[in-house]
């Protein structure tokens, strides 16, 4: 057995990551132990897929101990990160592909001795491990910064999306189209109800535009966390600013409906101070959508100096006049949309994942 995956389940891009990866690199070489549950979760199991559960644990063992990789594919679960602290050869030779959350974890969380406690765990954790893979250099950084792990960096395992490039191509057909007949301009503020989105914060810069000819459009349907009234506030807030121009999306939209109303939007907005919301990012701006996020963020240095898109910090949108936030230049659109292309190609997706597959 070349590979164990121990995945966190995901509805939205696992079983497209579990069917291309089984199809490019074949099911007698890999086995797949998945965590949690969700939508479509019992139709992905099959000939080597299985649901980590109290009587799979042991085949878990066995089948990692064979291996020559373990691939931590998010590393959410705090009781499987301390019951793999019991078997340290394990841990050295696996692989942590972090999503985000997972990463800043520490930052996440309310700051009580238990909470330090469980972060001594992930820091002896992260500590043993052999590399971290990430397409975001900064992400490694951060967990080096954070955990002092040794860890050695791979460049690479991109999002495999639930879509083919062509798909976004016809909708980038489309978005064309409607930037040339649509009145109002739409704004998306953040990919979550989560209260990292700092939506509020959104609000006060752009409450000086309610009366233009906009849409402000915030997904809240999914990835609440924090205080129960938080998404409440959001709303009340929203709607207090920008009236029937405020568009909350309550409802969770599968992949092609998103991708054809993300193609309608003008201006993104990313306001998090961690990274979060990248395969929202790279698909707007494959449409051509004027992104803006935090300077601070990872995802700002590789979106600006490796992959070379240009991209707007939301700290200048303050004192903006509406026309200058805005607008963007077609050429600008041109190049952010060749820049990212590739992160839409499968064979280019192939190579970056071969890595964890050549020892």
């Amino acid at each position: 057995m070349k590979l164990v995956h121990l995945v966190t389940y995901n509805e939205k891009f696992i079983p497209r990551q579990l069917q291309l990866l089984n199809a490019e690199f074949g099911q007698n070489d890999q086995e797949f132990y998945l965590i949690g549950g969700g939508k479509g979760l019992e139709e992905v199991l099959g000939a080597n897929i299985y649901r980590l559960t109290k009587r799979s644990l042991l085949a878990f063992v066995i089948s990692a101990h064979r291996a020559n990789r373990l691939v931590f594919n998010g590393l959410y679960s705090q009781s499987i990160l301390t019951f793999l602290l019991l078997f340290p050869w394990l841990i050295r030779k696996a692989v942590w592909l972090p999503w985000g959350g997972d990463l800043y974890w520490r930052g996440l969380v309310p700051a009580t001795r238990w909470n330090r406690f469980l972060d001594h765990l992930r820091r002896r954790f992260i500590c043993q491990l052999n590399a971290i893979a990430t397409p975001t250099r900064g992400d490694y950084l951060k967990a080096q910064e954070m955990y002092q792990t040794r860890a050695r960096y791979i460049d690479g395992c991109p999002n495999i999306f639930a879509f083919e490039r062509e798909d976004l191509d016809q909708e980038k057909a489309r978005a064309s189209v409607l930037r040339q007949t649509k009145k109002a301009k739409i704004i998306q503020i953040g990919n979550s109800g989560d209260p990292s989105n700092e939506h509020l914060e959104v609000f006060e810069w752009i409450k000086e535009y309610a009366s233009e000819n906009i849409e402000i459009h915030v997904p809240l349907s999914y990835g609440f966390a924090g205080e129960e009234g938080y998404r409440d506030e959001v709303l009340q807030r929203g709607r207090e600013l920008f009236g029937e121009k405020f568009k909350p999306m309550t409802r969770l939209l599968e992949a092609a409906e998103y991708n054809q109303y993300l193609s309608t939007v003008d201006v993104m907005i990313f306001n998090h101070k961690r990274q979060q919301g990248f395969g929202n990012m790279v698909i707007s701006l494959y449409l051509g959508t004027k992104m803006y996020l935090r300077s601070s963020v990872s995802t700002w240095t590789f979106l600006k100096d490796k992959m070379g898109c240009t991209v707007f910090d939301t700290e200048s949108i303050l004192g903006m006049t509406y026309s200058r936030f805005t607008e963007l230049e077609s050429t600008i659109r041109t190049k952010n949309e060749k820049a990212v292309s590739h992160l839409f190609d499968r064979k280019w997706q192939k190579q970056r994942w071969e890595e964890l597959y050549r020892e």
